[in-house]
């Protein structure tokens, strides 16, 4: 866990409201964005990849050799 700056210690003192709520909230918010965002991500770059045709070009230069 990272340790509290004094960014955050200011805003929760600002708003008025309970640092261990505020940064309890900010753990929840950051790990649903994390899983969301990873996972949309990855269904995004995953259409992308051209994972075939690059596993048949090492296939191709290896000769049939297995690579280690």
């Amino acid at each position: 866990m990272v340790i509290p700056i004094p960014g955050p210690l200011a805003v929760a003192e600002n708003i008025g409201v309970d640092f261990g709520i505020f940064l309890m909230m900010g753990i929840f918010v950051a790990v649903i964005a994390t899983l969301v965002g990873g996972y949309g991500y990855g269904m995004f770059i995953g259409k992308r990849m051209k994972t075939e045709e690059i596993i048949e070009e090492t296939e191709e230069r290896s000769n049939g050799k297995e690579i280690t």
